[in-house]
């Protein structure tokens, strides 16, 4: 009983361990300690000391491993569903060049980097969703109650319900009649939609699409192109091979249509062809004139390093910028948007409600 008891433990720590902050955490630490020389066994000492339950025993299994005779990098690579490749295999090319106290640098900084873009694009939601949600629970007292209250004041009254009263009134009963065939036909078409989403060509047509609505296909290009280059630059800063780097930059990314576009980009560079020609030829709509040009500049004087890292510091500033006007927009345009629909509604049923009362006098 007690080994099941553990086993279930184990299961659920192995589920709930290493967030992105324990990761970030854990890279900072390491990054710290290996500047101080101390050996990766004794780093992993200090870690596994300052850990919880539910981390620790992920360190000591790293630790073990690399008692046995393995790399870190392969004793990370067992827990490759939180770290991914591009941790992995930065880890494993500085061990290579054994500046791992420098790899670990790097990782920190470009995690806390994605990390701080994630934050900004969850504030600036915050405030557009919290004025969404009263705007859809206002709406729906208007018309489960005030609205049926305006319709009675009229019956009574015996006088003729006006067209856009009686318009709303009839959308309001068409809804109430049919609702559980439109619950049938929405679960329907739900799942239809994410049986078509789940195979090759949904996904990639849903991506592609999602890249073409305002603001937030801008908001997902951006995201991805920064994650990409990020990872590019941090791969070929340890001198990983420029075709290997975009083979790894590739998996980082969430959008196939993207993804796709970068696997043509691949196999030109792979055949021997120009990185930024074959950017501004291949991939245009993905890769911003700009970007292709810092590119350029860095082939041209042999070190593709600083380009790569000049290019992520602009997409950074880029994301910054529009993420400051979409949170200034977005807020006032909703609360303009909905306060003219319920005014809109509020001026159907209440100016009938004056011209009875006129009638009345």
């Amino acid at each position: 009983m007690n080994n099941i008891t553990l086993s279930i433990k184990k299961y659920i720590y192995m589920f709930f361990c290493l967030s992105q902050s324990e990761i970030l955490r854990f890279t900072k630490q390491m990054s710290l300690i290996l500047d101080y020389d101390i050996n990766i066994i004794d780093a992993l000492d200090i870690i596994i000391l300052q850990s919880d339950e539910v981390n620790k025993d992920v360190y000591i299994s790293i630790k073990k491993n690399i008692l046995d005779g393995h790399s870190l990098s392969y004793a990370l690579n067992k827990y490759n569903l939180y770290f991914g490749n591009t941790y992995i295999n930065t880890v494993k090319s500085g061990e290579t060049a054994g500046t791992l106290n420098k790899s670990f640098g790097k990782l920190y900084h470009f995690l806390n980097q994605k990390q701080n873009v994630k934050a900004q694009i969850f504030e600036a939601l915050i405030y557009p969703v919290f004025v969404l949600s009263i705007s859809v629970i206002m709406l729906y007292l208007i018309f489960k109650y005030f609205i049926p209250q305006i319709l009675c004041i009229f019956v009574e009254n015996n006088i003729k319900i006006p067209i856009a009263l009686n318009s709303i009134v009839s959308f309001i009963n068409i809804i109430n009649e049919y609702k559980v065939r439109l619950i049938m036909f929405g679960i329907m078409l739900i799942g239809v939609l994410k049986f078509y989403i789940s195979t090759k060509k949904g996904k990639y047509t849903l991506h592609k699409y999602l890249l073409r609505i305002p603001v937030i296909g801008n908001a997902i290009h951006f995201s991805n192109l920064l994650e990409f280059i990020t990872t590019m630059e941090i791969l070929f800063k340890n001198n990983i091979p420029l075709h290997t780097c975009l083979s790894i930059s590739k998996k980082v990314l969430d959008n196939v249509f993207i993804k796709n576009k970068i696997d043509t980009l691949y196999s030109a560079i792979k055949n021997g062809s120009c990185l930024s020609v074959e950017m501004k030829r291949l991939c245009p709509e993905i890769f911003p004139l700009i970007i292709v040009q810092i590119i350029s500049i860095g082939e041209k004087t042999g070190d593709l390093s600083p380009a790569l890292q000049f290019a992520s510091l602009h997409i950074t500033n880029e994301i910054n910028q529009k993420n400051k006007i979409f949170i200034k927009l977005l807020g006032p345009i909703l609360i303009v948007f909905i306060s003219c629909l319920i005014g809109l509604i509020m001026l159907v049923t209440i100016v009938p409600l004056f011209e009875i009362y006129t009638k009345i006098i």
